[in-house]
């Protein structure tokens, strides 16, 4: 819940924040193109860097990947699913480099 705070403090209004999973979000960026999304990525690595996490009485250290995903990627005849795929397998190319923690590239 506390994760989902600062997600959701870094979006705009118009912006929709949901868990898509046990340890993963979806973040819908209605009329924004991917160059926006990577700035709201900036920020949101910001906000959970600076954010002090605690369980129980010791700090944490949150670490985030992301997979960017535009539906102005989708070709005739592509259906929306293929919109999250994208979005989710570049999510699974971030995690596993763990160098750059955004993938926009399959």
């Amino acid at each position: 819940q506390e994760l989902a705070g600062c997600l959701k403090s870094s979006v705009r209004n118009t912006d929709i924040v949901a868990r898509y999973g046990g340890d993963e979000f979806a973040i819908l960026l209605p009329e924004a193109a991917v160059g926006k999304a990577e700035v709201l990525v900036k920020r949101m690595l910001d906000t959970i860097k600076n954010h002090a996490f605690e369980w129980g009485s010791e700090r944490i250290k949150v670490e985030i990947s992301y997979g960017i995903s535009s539906t102005g990627e989708l070709k005739k005849g592509e259906e929306e699913e293929e919109f999250i795929h994208r979005a989710d397998s570049r999510l699974y190319n971030a995690k596993q480099s763990r160098l750059y923690p955004v993938s926009k590239e399959a």
